[in-house]
């Protein structure tokens, strides 16, 4: 599992898959109202649909959400997605246009 200070990031790359899945877990602990956890999710949800064409097609992966991101901007999920994608190789293409191995 991969830690990160908003999220823990779980992922399997599927040869059979021929869609990216993903899977946004977060527990009444973590944040005891609905709308604070709707609201966390639909962030996390709207960042991955915008990087969603640009992210490996074989990609498995689960979000397990942790306190520190309650109250966070779409900019900060942003910036810790594209963190984590880049160093685990995870996107399609890097910033130079060129593809990505492994």
């Amino acid at each position: 599992m991969i830690q990160n200070p908003l999220f823990g990031f779980l992922y399997y790359l599927d040869d059979k898959q021929l869609d990216a899945q993903f899977v946004c877990v977060i527990s009444n602990k973590t944040a005891s109202k609905a709308t604070e956890r709707n609201k966390t999710r639909r962030l996390l949800s709207e960042n991955i649909r915008l990087i969603l064409n640009q992210v490996n097609p074989k990609l498995q992966a689960v979000f397990l959400i942790k306190k520190a991101i309650i109250g966070c901007d779409f900019a900060t999920i942003k910036q810790e997605l594209n963190k984590i994608f880049i160093q685990y190789h995870l996107y399609l293409k890097n910033e130079k246009g060129t593809t990505t191995t492994g």
